[in-house]
């Protein structure tokens, strides 16, 4: 039962954690300060 319960939370996790990076590389171009010739963190 727990392993069918954390099979399906997993993909959530990835899926939030996916869009948060999103998020936060948005964010950093639309506040202007990542330009063209910087390397992510």
């Amino acid at each position: 039962m727990r392993e069918d319960i954390a099979k399906l939370l997993s993909p959530a996790r990835k899926a939030k954690l996916h869009e948060s990076i999103v998020a936060q590389i948005k964010d950093l171009i639309h506040s202007k300060k990542l330009v063209v010739e910087d390397k992510l963190p």
